[in-house]
């Protein structure tokens, strides 16, 4: 689930799927998330208490706590938007692994984002 700060300051759910089964591993200090969701797209998170690794359909994100660090935001196969990723915060327990992070332009939040991924 991905949360999102609204213009109100008020919290709202703006990505959400269903359950699905995933593999999970660690590698050094990072828990590896491998999942397919229901529309085929096959997703890898490698998450640290400092680092993020994501790769989802054409994405592919890296995110590093208390650091501003440049991401290619892809629009389709071949066009790509460079936008700043900021990671906040990382929550990892037996039950949920969530990440708090700002996407900025120009040194501008665009948006605050929660993703939380619950364990069953």
């Amino acid at each position: 689930m991905t949360k999102s700060l609204n213009s109100d300051n008020g919290i709202e759910n703006v990505f959400e799927t269903e359950y699905v089964d995933y593999s999970e591993r660690t590698e050094d200090e990072f828990i590896v998330i491998n999942f397919t969701d229901e529309k085929d797209f096959n997703c890898e998170a490698k998450i640290s208490h400092s680092d993020i690794h994501l790769a989802y359909a054409a994405q592919r994100l890296y995110l590093k706590k208390h650091q501003r660090i440049v991401n290619k935001l892809m629009l389709n196969e071949k066009e790509g938007l460079n936008l700043e990723f900021y990671l906040k915060e990382v929550e990892i327990s037996p039950n949920i692994i969530a990440f708090s992070y700002d996407i900025l332009s120009g040194g501008e939040i665009l948006v605050e984002n929660r993703a939380e991924m619950l364990i069953k």
